[in-house]
């Protein structure tokens, strides 16, 4: 199969140098590194906009973003097609916020969008946020804008790999002349195609309201358009239909080389007759070089191991994929997006498709939460730790009721076992209606492992056969032997940068059939799933949930929905997919699931022995240790932070500190999953030998 081509109006092609960054850098998001490139992306856009405006970064996709910022008298202007295909620069101060896909003209990877939010709005946001009952969470605008004033950082995690790929790219655009220059390059690719399907007897729909980085043309009477952009999608050639069935959307943004003009030029000729007067003389100096030799933006994302709790250990091989990079509603992506969920399914024990959404692992429990509950309905918190307690301020923020069990932070690495679960359920003086819990908490290191959690939800469904149970398996999943349909959970969401191994930017979710019957009771649908699925006035009981849970992007209906009738309800994040495929593909080369995961026990049992050894403590009930994480406790005259910043200066490994207070000065975590293996426990173990003879020393 020849490369693609994509010539549509929301994707790019991409650069050799940005697809190499991609694949070699990979780092930490709380490093000085990633830092560093934040604040390179914020400062180029601000010489855009003005000082007046702040650059955030939003995990999700352009329909995420838009519903982050869709509010009344709120004015949001997208202009993914327009930066650098008709403008250089942006100045209306009647927009309150510019939303940018880098995968577009910018020539980046989906992932990430870029939002330039006008200082001067915060105040008009505030209010607007503060009279809602329902309030974002994962995509909640004025929570990045104070993190990035704090810290200039992001919220949650971030698509790393996406950022990376936008740096990259702008720096691309900043070695062939700015984007003044790539605004040149758009106008004439604009004008050659243009006047090229005029040639060709297609009717060129001549609206000033146009782009330079697209064209919609009409096509002569009885061609139809589905039959076109098929036809050229058999020759790995990506177009879109219009929004008739006649008309045709050509797009011709980003990366374009002779080479991709010329082959599509050739395969459009032979549908409606070749133009020997046309020359490619005149394009060829604003049309990329695609035999340039290209090399990678180095950004020292690499200079640290990483052996921590996520993100983690870099695997060039799972990176290494952008070679299959495709416009994401082509038959080859459709079909490998739905065998990732499909794989994910048969790996983690689910009957169920897999969901996938592109956001981080929060926007999955917050779609869990905004889809599966009522407003009325009251929930059980189990939070073991810091991102347990992420569970009480989504409740919050959704305007759900919920009571908590919670362990003190001076008392982490306890764990609540499911006799003291089901007492607390018994002693409400209210229905529960749901619970919420951890099967992995990577601030605390408490694991419940598939023994536990059958009895968790005995306990639950004694109390209340109709309970919903959600489960955060972001850190635990790939690290622990756990089968989601033996262990009768409702919803459990699934990280990627965890025991997966590749970048944060992604998330997964399985769901019980359960789950299916609540979203139809929520929708107001009198039959069953199946019939459903071939409803005709689907849209009808779609708008009757979303008016009731307004759960918006995070419609787990709509995505379940799209998940088994295989259809793309939305730009994916596609690097990620075929990074998930290839780990996928590698654990199978190492064995399988089995010997997948009895390496991360093995890792484990390596990392605290080693402990053991050194005389030093563990922190946890013995029962409830993670295959995740290890919490190493130190002695009171060692400062467990100095600890992790001599590992860091001295040997280039990468711990993680304690997130609580109370524990800052006195444990470290250590992760040991994904593509870790026992010669870096060992080395990491030795660096901390070392480091702890220099304290008897003194």
């Amino acid at each position: 199969m020849p490369k693609p081509i994509i010539m549509t109006s929301d994707l790019s092609m991409l650069p050799p140098a940005v697809a190499l960054t991609v694949a070699s850098q990979y780092g930490h998001h709380r490093f000085p590194w990633f830092e560093e490139i934040l604040k390179y992306i914020s400062d180029y856009f601000t010489k855009v906009f003005g000082n007046q405006y702040q650059v955030l970064i939003l995990t999700t996709n352009l329909s995420g973003a838009r519903q982050a910022l869709d509010f009344k008298n709120f004015k949001v202007l997208d202009i993914s097609n327009s930066l650098g295909a008709d403008y250089s620069s942006f100045k209306d101060d009647a927009i309150d916020a510019y939303l940018i896909a880098p995968e577009r003209v910018l020539m980046g990877i989906p992932g990430a969008i870029i939002v330039v939010f006008k200082k001067s709005s915060v105040a008009k946001l505030e209010g607007i946020l503060e009279k809602l009952t329902i309030k974002p969470y994962s995509l909640d605008i004025l929570k990045a804008y104070n993190v990035w004033e704090k810290k200039q950082s992001t919220p949650f995690s971030p698509s790393i790999s996406s950022v990376v790929g936008l740096v990259a790219a702008l720096n691309f655009i900043e070695a062939h002349g700015g984007l003044s220059e790539h605004v040149k390059r758009h106008q004439e690719w604009a004008a050659f195609i243009r006047n090229y399907l005029k040639a060709s007897g297609l009717t060129v729909i001549d609206d000033k309201s146009f782009s330079n980085s697209f064209t919609v043309c009409r096509l002569p009477v009885g061609i139809k358009a589905p039959e076109v952009v098929e036809k050229l999608a058999k020759e790995n050639i990506f177009i879109e239909l219009g929004d008739d069935p006649s008309s045709i959307k050509i797009g011709h943004l980003g990366y374009i080389t002779q080479q991709s003009l010329e082959k599509f030029i050739k395969e459009f000729d032979k549908l409606f007759g070749q133009h020997s007067d046309l020359s490619f003389e005149d394009i060829k100096k604003y049309t990329f070089d695609s035999d340039e030799k290209a090399s990678a933006l180095v950004l020292n994302a690499l200079d640290e191991k990483l052996l921590t709790p996520g993100p983690t250990f870099f695997n060039r091989d799972v990176f290494n994929v952008l070679d299959q990079y495709t416009y994401y509603n082509s038959k080859q992506f459709r079909k490998d997006f739905f065998s990732l969920s499909d794989r994910l399914s048969n790996w983690l024990g689910a009957h169920n498709q897999t969901l996938i959404l592109s956001a981080p692992s929060t926007g999955f429990m917050e779609a869990a939460i905004v889809s599966l509950t009522e407003q009325s309905a009251i929930g059980l918190v189990v939070s073991h730790g810091k991102f347990g307690d992420r569970w009480m301020e989504i409740c919050q923020a959704k305007n759900r009721d919920y009571v908590s069990l919670t362990v003190a932070e001076e008392e982490w690495g306890k764990a609540f076992s499911p006799l003291e679960i089901e007492n607390f359920l018994i002693s409400q003086s209210k229905k529960i209606d749901f619970i919420c819990f951890q099967q992995n908490e990577t601030s605390s290191g408490v694991a419940y492992n598939q023994p536990q959690l059958i009895e968790i939800t005995k306990v639950a469904r004694k109390y209340n056969p109709e309970i919903i149970i959600i489960m955060d398996f972001v850190s635990g999943s790939f690290a622990h032997d756990i089968n989601f349909d033996q262990i009768d959970i409702d919803a459990a969401v699934i990280g990627s940068q965890k025991g997966l191994g590749i970048s944060s930017g992604i998330s997964f979710m399985m769901v019980s059939d359960r789950v299916i019957s609540k979203l139809l009771k929520l929708a107001q649908y009198p039959n069953n799933w199946s019939e459903f699925l071939q409803e005709k006035s689907v849209d009808k009981y779609m708008d009757i949930f979303e008016n009731k849970q307004q759960a918006g992007y995070l419609n787990i209906l709509k995505i379940l929905f799209g998940a088994v009738k295989k259809q793309m309800i939305d730009m994916p994040n596609i690097f990620h997919v075929y990074s998930a495929l290839k780990s996928l593909d590698l654990i199978d080369k190492m064995g399988g699931q089995k010997v997948f995961l009895k390496h991360h026990e093995n890792l484990a049992k390596l990392t605290r022995k080693h402990i053991k050894e050194l005389g030093l403590q563990i922190l946890g009930d013995k029962e409830y240790l993670s295959n995740s994480v290890t919490l190493v406790l130190f002695p009171n005259n060692i400062d467990a932070s100095q600890i992790k910043k001599a590992l860091k200066d001295k040997y280039s490994l990468a711990v993680a500190g304690a997130q609580g207070d109370y524990w800052k000065s006195k444990f470290i975590r250590i992760g040991h999953m994904g593509y870790l293996s026992s010669q870096d426990i060992d080395s990491l173990f030795k660096a901390i030998k070392i480091i702890l003879e220099g304290y008897k020393k003194m």
